[in-house]
């Protein structure tokens, strides 16, 4: 049975961690979805305790909610093979130092028990769950800003003189 602990120390003899916590470790994967594009993409583990069990949740941020329309997510969470895609508010440990409420972000999420945790299996799905992060990513538009609209006249305004 692993600890998290064990993971941490697998993690940090594998990959440069960013950030490395008692509760969270932040790793940087480079995939390329595009030929000849890199892109740096993080994926943060945080250990959390569920009904006396040791968990690992594995987040790779994938947009702003805004940046995806909700249909478009859902079709892309259906083809993904390894994580979910779900929205996090829930700010990691840097976070929380910087803002008091994050945005809603799309995060490709993925899950592990770790008492049945095989260290290779999950080296090998943390870089799955980044790849697929970043090709979600690769077909969400950018943020479109709205225009400013005017102002509505007030009620009776065309009568005062």
């Amino acid at each position: 049975m692993a600890t998290f602990p064990e993971v941490q120390a697998f993690l940090r003899e594998r990959f440069t961690l960013e950030r490395d916590t008692e509760t969270e470790a932040e790793l940087t994967f480079v995939t390329q979805v595009q030929p000849g594009k890199n892109e740096a993409q993080h994926v943060v583990l945080r250990h959390e305790r569920w009904s006396g069990e040791s968990w690992l949740s594995a987040l790779a941020d994938v947009c702003s909610v805004e940046s995806l329309a909700p249909l478009d997510a859902l079709h892309a969470a259906s083809k993904m093979r390894v994580s979910a895609l779900t929205v996090d508010t829930m700010p990691s440990a840097a976070a929380t130092e910087a803002t008091a409420s994050p945005p809603a972000q799309y995060v490709a999420r993925r899950v592990f028990a770790v008492r049945n945790l095989d260290m290779q299996d999950l080296a090998r799905e943390l870089q799955y769950v980044a790849l697929e992060a970043s090709v979600i990513r690769a077909h969400a538009r950018p943020p479109t800003v709205q225009p400013a609209t005017p102002e509505a006249p007030k009620p009776g305004a065309q009568w005062a003189e």
